[in-house]
């Protein structure tokens, strides 16, 4: 009983210790991370350290389930050979004992390690002014470096241009145009070694730029400034310097323009200024000086036409007018009495109440002057006729409404007795045609002795 007491006793002193000696348990893990990767290399060498205390013993487990390193050693190092750009990470375990090992065992520290490959980057002040006379100019290429022990600046497609173990250099290319240049930076070992192969970590494209071309000075150029409506003329701009594009001012009222300018048509009159600028890849040019164009009226130009030319007595007509030039006034008037108006404006009625023939025209005025249009003719109570029933069917229509049958009928072919004042009777002579005027308004036809008018009454 007594032997069976004292070993539990023991047991229990036991759970104890170890219990109390497992929350004692501690490390940390250091490194001397990043390494880095040589020139055209892919890995380098970092150095592990642990620290601990309490655990009989502790390994360094890679985060991915692996085990590097174990030992009971208070402080140890270890060198990963292997570190890259991609990080890897460690995980310093406690375990009782080498036969027990386990990666679920309690973690006390934990630390990422990897490489750094060699960069590089590249700038300049690119591009350059190409100064007047001059076909390069001169930029300056800067290079800043890590992890490599040497760079050089590459020329595509060419040789070294300059190379060097500063981390940070400005070199000068002085022959830069505006055909661009591209460098590369590539890092190297050992000036033993270098080589176009060894790896690019940047590069950069430098030019030269000619000097702007200075900017357009403009005038404008027409070739006539007094016009008449209608009338037209060319307007350009005059620039130097080699525009690309022009900008055009003109007055409310004026004929658009574009571009370089060309031929323009006026049909208002009026003044019309026109300036111009002009740009180019200098910039744009102040704005010209106007060019004026004065327009004047021209004097008004109308045709005239009638309705109806051939009509009763008393039968109303229009006289219609389609004029140019803006007439502001127009008058109508008779041949027969020029001087007399017998109306105004674009169109009028008028009407004869007398057998005849009559001739129209009409005045157009404006500022600039008055004149004469065509002139139109009419007929009033005039009958043509061939035949009989044609003249009598004439006559029938002139009839006005107070059955006044008063006309001057031509007729053709009319044949009558010879100097006689007897009844005539109407005869169509086919073979002896010729033309006689038949008026009045009597029932009985009597021959006129004049033969050269042939007047005959009805």
């Amino acid at each position: 009983m007594n032997k069976l007491k004292f070993a539990a006793i023991g047991l229990a002193f036991l759970l104890c210790f170890l219990a109390v000696d497992a929350r004692a348990q501690s490390g940390q893990l250091s490194s001397d991370s990043p390494c880095a990767i040589a020139v055209g290399g892919n890995a380098c060498t970092v150095n592990v350290t642990w620290q601990k205390s309490g655990a009989p013993l502790v390994c360094l487990w890679l985060s991915t389930g692996g085990l590097f390193a174990c030992g009971s050693s208070d402080n140890e190092t270890h060198a990963w050979p292997w570190a890259n750009a991609a990080p890897d990470t460690f995980i310093l375990k406690a375990h009782q004992s080498w036969s027990t090992l386990s990666f679920t065992d309690p973690e006390l520290s934990r630390v990422v390690v990897q490489g750094i490959p060699p960069s590089g980057s590249l700038s300049s002040n690119s591009p350059c002014q190409i100064g007047a006379g001059s076909s390069t100019c001169t930029v300056g290429i800067t290079w800043q470096k890590t992890g490599a022990p040497i760079v050089c600046l590459w020329l595509a497609g060419g040789g070294t241009f300059a190379c060097g173990g500063e981390n940070s250099a400005t070199q000068y290319w002085t022959w830069a145009n505006p055909i661009p240049d591209l460098f590369i930076l590539r890092g190297h070992q050992s000036w033993a070694s270098i080589s176009s192969s060894d790896p690019e970590l940047a590069r950069i494209t430098v030019w030269g730029v000619s000097p702007p071309p200075p900017v357009p000075t403009c005038g404008v150029a027409a070739s006539a400034t007094t016009l008449l409506v209608g009338q037209s003329a060319t307007i350009v701009a005059t620039c130097s310097g080699t525009p690309n594009s022009y900008h055009w001012t003109v007055s409310p009222g004026a004929p658009g323009i574009a571009g370089v300018g060309g031929g323009l048509t006026f049909n208002s009159a009026g003044t019309f200024s026109y300036s111009v600028s002009a740009c180019n890849a200098g910039g744009c040019g102040q704005t010209s000086a106007a060019t004026l164009v004065q327009v004047a009226l021209q004097v008004p130009s109308c045709s005239v036409s009638v309705s109806k030319s051939s009509l009763k007595k008393r039968e109303a007509f229009s006289l219609v007018s389609s004029c140019t030039n803006s007439p502001t006034s127009l008058s109508w008037y008779s041949a027969s009495q020029p001087s007399q108006s017998i109306g105004s404006g674009s169109s009028i009625q008028f009407s004869q109440s007398a057998i005849g023939d009559y001739a129209y025209f009409a005045t157009a005025c404006n500022s600039a002057g008055c004149s004469n249009s065509n002139t139109v003719q009419t007929e009033v109570g005039r009958c043509r006729a061939t035949s009989v029933p044609q003249l009598t069917a004439c006559m029938a229509g002139l009839r006005d409404a107070a059955n006044d049958y008063d006309a001057m009928v031509l007729m053709n072919d009319v044949t009558c007795p010879a100097n006689s004042a007897a009844d005539c009777s109407y005869v169509i002579d086919a073979a002896t045609p010729r033309a006689v005027t038949i008026e009045g308004a009597t029932a009985q036809v009597q021959i006129n002795r004049d033969p050269s008018k042939q007047l005959f009454r009805i």
